[in-house]
């Protein structure tokens, strides 16, 4: 059974998935589409005993720039603090974005704080290992 603490937790990053898919269509990006995850469900008789992504996926949304029909990887983040620190990101987040970005992708991170939306291009200019980037400094 999940905590309080961790129900809260998803219903804060599902809210936050629709509003940052609200501002990719406001942007003018075609197809965007949530990037799915495949759980394997465990059961015991009719209960569901535990549950767990088949893979990690790559982001959370992916769309397509209109004018060059680029592929726009993107990844949500939501954060109410000031800062965005590097170790928010798991590594494989890291390391798909560096190999789209590498293909020719677009990847975007969204940092969004309460209703509000901040998009930073991927790879983010002096952000790496034991840094962080301030809400405030985001143009």
């Amino acid at each position: 059974m999940k905590s309080i603490h961790q129900r809260h937790r998803v219903k804060t990053g599902k809210r936050s998935e629709k509003l940052a898919e609200r501002y990719l269509k406001s942007l003018g990006l075609l197809h965007v589409e949530p990037i799915e995850t495949g759980w394997v469900i465990l059961r015991s008789g009719n209960r569901i005993k535990s549950a767990f992504p088949k893979k990690k996926v790559s982001g959370d949304f992916i769309a397509m720039e209109p004018e060059t029909a680029r592929l726009v990887h993107i990844e949500v983040k939501h954060r109410q603090a000031d800062r965005l620190p590097w170790s928010v990101f798991e590594d494989h987040q890291i390391e798909k974005m560096n190999a789209k970005t590498e293909d020719g992708a677009l990847c975007l991170v969204l940092w969004v704080r309460g209703m509000e939306i901040k998009s930073l291009r991927w790879p983010i200019p002096g952000f790496g290992p034991r840094k962080s980037i301030k809400w405030e400094k985001i143009k």
